[in-house]
């Protein structure tokens, strides 16, 4: 993605952040008690749960969420036990996912980066990554 392109998504994503775009917004503190407890389901892009048997089992695992920012889907792997970094190109998500973090009493990593342009990580080191907006 050439850099005015990234500016463009940065921008897009941050009026969005401002209207309350679906995206934008973290789940409610009860939804993350019931991930907590064994309910509820990982939704991304499309907003239909994810069957379980789609992936492993996520406790100790290492995930990588990729433009991912905005608190839906890291909550949930949190609650299943997964160790979780989030890469987004929008400051303002990472906020979001932050904020969430420290309101809900757990760790993640933010990092801000466009995905488009590679990774900043070795290779292998995840044992599973999501995108959400790779589904829609």
């Amino acid at each position: 993605m050439s850099s005015d392109s990234a500016a463009i998504n940065v921008e897009k994503w941050r009026q969005w952040v401002n209207a309350g775009c679906v995206w934008t917004v973290p789940i409610a503190h009860n939804e993350f008690q019931d991930f907590l407890h064994g309910d509820g389901d990982l939704v991304l892009a499309t907003q239909a749960p994810i069957p379980r048997e789609w992936y492993m089992p996520l406790k100790g695992k290492q995930v990588v969420g990729l433009a991912c920012g905005g608190g839906q889907q890291v909550p949930y792997l949190i609650a299943q036990g997964a160790i979780v970094t989030v890469c987004d190109i929008c400051p303002e998500q990472l906020g979001i996912e932050q904020e969430l973090a420290i309101r809900e009493g757990y760790e993640v990593s933010c990092i801000e980066c466009d995905i488009s342009e590679g990774l900043p990580f070795d290779n292998e080191i995840f044992d599973l990554a999501i995108n959400p907006v790779s589904v829609s």
